[in-house]
């Protein structure tokens, strides 16, 4: 897998108001995979061939102020290749996802997040993408999380609590006894949702090992793996003046594989001449001794 030296950058106003800070996304190309396949039938006679194209971008955003939590899968309105081939990007436009707070702080200056874009591979030779123009759906929040503590733990087990302070915000805690302790949310609880953690009662931290999760239609529910004692707490972070905002974007010149070293263009032309014929050697004179 090769990673291209090209950096694709955009600005672009994402709020409205005067004292919302723009924000500017720089596309960063990860990796350009091309796969080819070829199937034949027991005579040997070719049956079928597939081709697809995967795209990487890593993402990053600025100012540090603003977090993005949250982004959609890019919706492509145009891809067009150097000989002018339209390409049709995968019609899985539908997905969210959610950015973990604890991955965000194990990468601390790496992107904000990463896409990925599958492609019907160009049918004619191409070496390059010359543009790609779409939009992409982004979740931002500013300013410190809020944060509430459910205490004891087990005194609010099995009940449906709302969430002071964050419009729309509640929470089932269940105790799913070995399997640890499962929290049941409405989606968009669960957008606005910034960090979980678990305490005993002198506050120190209860290590979690591990968390699955699903849902159906608008509800979320989360099980963690974790111990709490039955006077400890969970807490629940929420990150503060959340927006979504939709951005335009264009990417050009983007290189394919095979077709980036000979677009470029070369440094110097060398010229040739015929060489001049090696000067004639002396007669090699060979005398042999001994007997035969």
């Amino acid at each position: 897998m090769r990673i291209l030296p090209l950096a694709i950058a955009f600005t672009a106003a994402l709020a409205s108001a005067a004292d919302e800070q723009p924000v500017k996304l720089t596309f960063k190309p990860q990796s350009v995979e091309l796969e080819q396949s070829l199937q034949f039938d027991d005579s040997g006679r070719a049956q079928r061939s597939e081709s697809n194209l995967t795209l990487q971008f890593n993402v990053f955003s600025a100012p540090a102020a603003i977090t993005v939590v949250g982004y959609g899968n890019p919706r492509f309105t145009e891809i067009l290749t150097d000989r002018g081939e339209k390409l049709i990007p995968s019609d899985d436009n539908s997905g969210w996802n959610r950015i973990d707070p604890r991955m965000r702080q194990y990468q601390a200056q790496g992107p904000a997040f990463s896409i990925y874009t599958h492609l019907a591979a160009p049918r004619q030779p191409a070496t390059k993408l010359t543009v790609m123009t779409g939009t992409i759906d982004i979740h931002l929040a500013t300013g410190k999380p809020k944060s509430a503590e459910i205490k004891p733990l087990k005194d609010f087990f099995g009940k449906r609590l709302q969430i002071d302070g964050i419009e729309g915000a509640e929470v089932t805690v269940l105790d799913k006894g070995e399997d640890g302790i499962e929290l049941i949310m409405p989606k968009a609880t669960e957008e606005k949702l910034a960090d979980v953690a678990f305490s005993d009662a002198a506050g120190g931290a209860c290590e979690i090992n591990g968390w699955g999760g699903g849902g159906s239609g608008s509800t979320i529910e989360r099980t963690y793996q974790v111990k709490v004692p039955a006077d400890g707490a969970l807490v629940l972070q929420f990150h503060h003046n959340l927006r979504k905002v939709t951005v335009p974007f264009t990417i050009t010149d983007l290189p394919l594989p095979g077709g980036e070293e000979t677009a470029k263009p070369v440094d110097a032309v060398i010229k040739t001449k015929d060489a001049e014929p090696d000067a004639p050697q002396g007669e090699l004179k060979v005398k042999a001794e001994g007997g035969f």
